[in-house]
């Protein structure tokens, strides 16, 4: 067998770095080929799920009682035992058991492998053996995930984002949706394909968003591939179509054991890959028993342009690329939290919507409180524009180091923004306990948004039957010297009609 092409890791980040440096007509975006160790630790991977997370699912499943249940190691043991015996006329699906533990041996990848669409078959009796069955086991995985994010996705998004030439496409096996949930966090654009049975073959004319290519499908779709029938069909259907592409990009692979499925077939019947493909594995031997598949040591052995690099983890990969590319150490969502926020709440148009409250409003019954004379009318451009200027008096105080500064006046813009919330909401109560924490705040509100908080707790006091305490916030804003004209000219009006109201 020829030897396989070994390349540093300092070497293949600078490769990295200099091909997104290139001039147009020497660049090729690279492709990336993700597998389960990409979304480590959220996700299981394959050797995860058959010596441990597949039978504790199946095992919680159970519809006996607790106290009925066999102990989880002796479920694990008749699990496997039932799925071997199952798979016995089944060469292709053969897999060894470890005698002392029960489950699937840890002797290499492609064990895991088989057993995993072993599992998965259909008609295995005890096994995930229905469409149903698996789905609803993936979507448990994805509801485990939370609001989680680890790091390799998070540093690929950013380098996207921040450097569009790094790559264009992205065929995955993974069916989690942390790569959709990370490129949205960064803001870049991007398209999926996730029907395996009508695979949308890739090509570099997406309008500049970068291709999501699931190639078993997605817990979010009816079909998934998880069966050696499904795998084996659409690797057969899929693997031709995907040749050429691989053949003429850079195609960096990471996470991935390189089981056979249609990626791998594709790779295998590629002659020579005229950009690269760089295996990134974590294994320091890629020789080694159980380092990788045979089909992946097939192709790195016997095709031109692969080369192995073995890697820490795909968290400080992605890290260590986004650095090398960009030269920063980390995102603009951990440099620049507030400015991330901006960018996106400044390109919300809003003047089509208006907050509006009707003049000479009708008085409630006896006990709560009065209507108003005047009306008011505040647009949500208004809210949004003061949101981005306490949101630039933060990202000030963010960058401050000197913890004994006086916090700034965005505390009391911060109170006055939720009171403004509570108060077009009608919630009366809450609006008065914060339009006073944001009067009462130290620094003080500007003179314009304490007029109009003082006018607004006036309001709600009304509304809540404490006319003594609006008509007093009424004429504190009447006294207010730098008060704008147009809130002291409610407030008269709407004092006069309030002194009405009491019969005063």
């Amino acid at each position: 067998m020829p030897g396989i092409s070994r390349l540093s890791f300092e070497s293949f980040r600078m490769i990295v770095a200099r091909d997104v440096a290139r001039p147009e007509s020497l660049h090729r975006a690279s492709t990336l080929i993700l597998g389960a160790g990409f979304s480590v630790p959220l996700v299981p991977t394959v050797d995860q799920m058959v010596r441990s997370d597949i039978a504790r699912w199946l095992h919680e499943a159970e519809s006996v009682p607790a106290t009925d249940k066999p102990p989880i190691e002796d479920f694990q043991r008749a699990l496997w035992k039932s799925v071997l015996e199952h798979q016995k006329l089944d060469s292709e699906l053969r897999f060894e058991i470890d005698p002392a533990s029960g489950l699937p041996a840890a002797t290499s990848p492609s064990n895991f492998w088989n057993a995993y669409r072993a599992v998965m078959s259909d008609g295995c009796p005890h096994g995930l053996h229905t469409l149903h069955l698996r789905r609803e086991y993936f979507r448990s995985l994805i509801r485990a995930i939370g609001k989680r994010m680890n790091g390799a996705h998070l540093y690929l998004a950013a380098l996207a984002a921040e450097q569009p030439r790094f790559c264009r496409t992205i065929f995955t096996t993974n069916f989690d949706p942390l790569l959709q949930r990370a490129l949205q966090l960064a803001d870049r654009a991007y398209m999926i394909s996730d029907r395996p049975e009508v695979l949308e073959t890739p090509d570099d004319d997406t309008g500049g968003a970068i291709h999501l290519i699931y190639t078993h499908g997605t817990a979010a779709r009816y079909r998934m591939l998880n069966s050696k029938e499904e795998i084996d069909s659409a690797a057969d259907k899929n693997g031709p179509l995907l040749v050429h592409y691989l053949k003429t990009h850079p195609v960096i692979v990471m996470g991935w054991g390189g089981a056979e499925d249609a990626l791998m077939r594709a790779l295998l019947a590629v002659p020579q890959f005229d950009c690269g493909l760089y295996w990134c594995g974590t294994a320091p031997d890629p020789t080694a028993v159980g380092a990788l598949s045979p089909e992946a040591k097939q192709l790195l052995s016997h095709t031109r342009g692969t080369h192995y690099v073995h890697i820490v983890s795909a968290d400080q990969t992605m890290a260590d690329l986004y650095r090398a590319v960009t030269g920063h150490a980390f995102p603009r969502l951990l440099r620049e939290p507030i400015e991330v926020v901006m960018d996106q709440i400044s390109g919300l148009e809003l003047d089509g919507v208006r907050l509006r409250r009707e003049a000479l409003t009708p008085p409630r019954p006896p006990g709560g409180g009065g209507g108003t004379a005047s009306s008011e009318e505040q647009s949500l451009t208004e809210i949004r524009d003061d949101v981005l200027r306490r949101l630039k008096l933060a990202a000030e105080a963010f960058g401050r180091v000197d913890a004994t500064t006086p916090p700034p006046v965005s505390i009391a813009l911060s109170a006055f923004a939720q009171a403004t919330d509570r108060y077009w909401a009608e919630d009366w109560e809450q609006a008065l306990t914060l339009f006073t924490s944001a009067i009462e705040a130290t620094p003080g509100l500007p003179a314009a948004e304490r007029a109009t908080a003082m006018f607004r707790r006036a309001y709600a006091s009304g509304q809540t039957g404490k006319p003594d305490e609006a008509i007093a916030d009424y004429s504190a804003v009447l006294a207010m010297p730098d008060a704008p004209a147009e809130q002291r000219a409610m407030a008269l009006v709407n004092r006069g009609f309030t002194y009405g109201q009491t019969g005063k």
